[in-house]
């Protein structure tokens, strides 16, 4: 299940202002950023090591559709899902 930052504020006893002034404080990022790129890395890591398609892929790092998962990625990777896999995928 998605995490949201709501939900780590409610578990850290802060509000979301408070979680997110101290979140980037501590890590010079906001927390829905942190969330995001590990989302992303842990995509990343399942294009490379599974055979699973890239929509599997984007429900299990909880997104909703797999074309904003592939926005992303290409935002934050600067290349598309498929482009990745192909040049690093060493199959299992």
């Amino acid at each position: 299940e998605p995490i949201k930052v709501t939900d780590l504020a409610r578990a850290a006893g802060w509000s979301v202002a408070h979680l997110h002034d101290q979140f980037r404080a501590a890590y010079g990022q906001s927390p829905r950023q942190a969330l995001l790129a590990r989302r992303l890395n842990a995509g990343r890591e399942q294009l490379v090591g599974t055979g699973f398609s890239i929509k599997q892929i984007a429900a299990n790092t909880g997104f909703t559709h797999s074309s904003a998962f592939c926005s992303a990625f290409r935002r934050s990777f600067g290349v598309t899902p498929k482009a990745y896999r192909d040049a690093y995928y060493y199959g299992v």
